[in-house]
């Protein structure tokens, strides 16, 4: 982490509080206030719920956040991909902060980039389990990590303590599939190979 940047104002309806950069400059953390007006539109964000804890940028449509990129520099604008960890004074609560982005006149968006990397996995029979309790909803795009259980991942994380599968880490694709979950499902039952690309929020 290199800079904090304080509040950056872009127009009477959303502003740039604060943002932290990495070494090559992009923006690891942002904080972005937005200001709903009578007539304004809503944020625009299409996010999955299926964490109980952060909820995770799947889509951007018409609303304040595209206005806020078309005039952010591209460092600081909000992708699909990233994390809300906090909104306002709320954390660790995804339906919580689901429901002040919906209700609130004024909402302060903490936004993390994601942090990828890749698991290998091979399964030497059929009878091998992967060990991850795995969940999805209907608008979901990838596979949330409920919990690690005993198994291949387990025996993976105590291989390789700095790539290691966490609650709360996604799935975002399973041997090159991706976007469906119960296709990413299907290739983990029927794959005795498995190349996992996964997905948290930065610290």
């Amino acid at each position: 982490v290199e800079a904090v940047v304080p509040s950056l104002r872009c127009t009477e309806a959303f502003s740039l509080k604060s943002s932290v950069s990495d070494a090559s400059g992009r923006a690891c953390e942002l904080v972005v206030d937005f200001v709903k007006a009578d007539d304004a539109k809503s944020l625009g964000l299409s996010i999955d719920t299926s964490d109980d804890d952060r909820l995770h940028i799947i889509g951007l449509q018409d609303g304040l956040v595209r206005a806020y990129n078309r005039v952010a520099p591209p460092q600081s604008q909000i992708m699909a991909g990233d994390y809300i960890v906090a909104v306002n004074d709320v954390e660790g609560d995804a339906l919580e902060m689901l429901k002040k982005c919906r209700d609130e006149p004024t909402v302060a968006l903490k936004i993390r980039r994601p942090v990828d990397w890749r698991v290998t996995i091979r399964r030497a029979s059929d009878m091998d389990s992967w060990g991850m309790r795995l969940a999805y909803n209907t608008e979901s795009k990838s596979l949330l990590v409920r919990a690690v259980d005993p198994g291949l991942v387990e025996e993976w994380n105590r291989a390789n303590p700095t790539a290691q599968v966490l609650p709360h880490d996604r799935v975002i694709a399973v041997n090159g599939v991706k976007g469906v979950p119960e296709q990413m499902v299907n290739a983990l039952r029927t794959s005795p190979e498995c190349v996992l690309d996964m997905s948290r929020p930065v610290e």
